[in-house]
């Protein structure tokens, strides 16, 4: 159980009117596994893997089953048009990101968790090939062009959320 949240402090004025200020641009996402533990298997599994971390000190990557895929549903297959990343910097590099849109609004969320194997890059209308044309730094998500352009790249892909035991 769990999911996204945004720290938003909102102070409401003696006029009963409210001030709201976002403190994080980017959604800090929050778990409780004790939900999905059914049997004593299931706690030692999750003991183990805890103590494997060591807590809190180490980072994992989990595959929210809600909230994985560029794709419209956020959970299917993936195409390689999925997301405008724009033009790469000098650096011929972007951040992959994944984009939210309820109405006129957008929400840009940097992904730095891609999962290898499921990233599809193109521009100039066509899917280009990894390795060959672009690589992708999986702990990070920073897409990098083997060679200059000046076109618009687009990704579509499949990702992990970087996750913590909370103690």
């Amino acid at each position: 159980k769990g999911g996204p949240g945004y720290s938003t402090n909102v102070v409401t004025l003696d006029s009963g009117q409210e001030t709201r200020v976002s403190r994080w641009s980017q959604p800090r996402h929050e778990y409780d596994a004790s939900y999905g533990m059914r049997t004593l298997e299931d706690l030692q599994g999750v003991l183990e893997f805890y103590h494997a971390r060591q807590g809190s000190a180490n980072g994992f990557r989990y595959k929210d089953p809600l909230d994985f895929s560029t794709d419209s549903t956020r959970r299917g297959t993936v195409a390689w048009g999925n997301v405008s990343l724009g033009l790469t910097d000098g650096s011929d590099q972007v951040q992959f990101v994944s984009k939210y849109t309820e109405g006129g609004s957008t929400r840009t969320r940097n992904i730095t968790k891609p999962i290898s194997g499921t990233l599809k890059v193109g521009w100039g209308g066509v899917e280009k090939t990894e390795t060959t044309d672009w690589t992708c730094d999986y702990t990070t998500g920073v897409i990098s062009t083997v060679s200059s352009t000046t076109e618009t790249i687009y990704a579509g892909g499949q990702f992990h959320v970087p996750c913590r035991f909370g103690i």
